[in-house]
């Protein structure tokens, strides 16, 4: 049998077209907020033009604004490395609050667009009850103050170049009477009414995929036959 060969590595050019095509494609409404640095001259007189107009070393190939932050992607492809004006980059872009990342692969590139475009995760909810005064009528009404605890992905470059995950908890206030909390809990249950056809749907779906098999665990006897 012949071994597969594999498949030959992408160029610096192709996996940039890549990844700029398919978020032109899966996020049309976002056109324009992606766009590439034409920071590489063809040769010193295109070069020196280009510092004249402003062009400086080191920025990334390619910028991200999403949501009020600003995102870098640098691709990189075989044994391709930060060079020394990128790191100078990065640590002052980084400093103001922005985002750089190494892409190496569309799949990687996928994931991060897709984190970036994620709401937060909802973790917990907590209160603290306590009575106000209604200056209308001078009575005491109770109240309870709701928070929203947000799990939001954050992203850092680390000293060695490498893309680190880590996430930064939010919250979300606001108070509330009890008829206020009567009524958010008619919704929130109608909310759960209207998600039960879509759990009888994934639980089929779960049920059909085959999980693989964990390395430490014994393969079942074939059934005589």
């Amino acid at each position: 049998m012949n071994a597969t060969a594999p498949l030959p590595q992408l160029s610096h050019d192709q996996l940039q077209a890549e990844c700029y095509q398919w978020f032109h494609n899966a996020y049309p409404e976002q056109r324009g907020l992606l766009h590439a640095n034409a920071n590489n001259s063809v040769n010193k007189i295109k070069g020196n033009q280009q510092k004249a107009l402003g062009v400086v070393k080191g920025v990334l190939d390619m910028e991200y604004f999403r949501a009020n932050r600003l995102y870098f992607f640098d691709i990189k492809v075989g044994k391709d490395r930060f060079s020394q004006a990128q790191h100078e980059f990065m640590a002052q872009v980084i400093a103001e609050g922005a985002q750089c990342y190494e892409i190496r692969s569309l799949e990687q590139f996928q994931t991060i667009i897709r984190e970036i475009n994620n709401m937060p995760q909802l973790t917990s909810v907590r209160s603290n009850m306590h009575l106000e005064v209604d200056y209308k009528n001078g009575e005491l009404t109770p109240m309870v103050e709701v928070i929203f605890l947000l799990a939001v992905p954050v992203y850092s470059l680390s000293s060695e170049g490498e893309t680190v995950k880590n996430v930064s908890l939010q919250d979300v206030r606001f108070k509330a009477t009890k008829g206020n909390i009567e009524t958010l809990t008619k919704q929130l249950q109608e909310f759960s009414k209207m998600m039960e056809p879509y759990s009888d749907l994934t639980d089929d779906f779960n049920s059909a995929i085959v999980k693989p098999q964990s390395p430490n665990e014994p393969n079942e006897p074939n059934e005589p036959s």
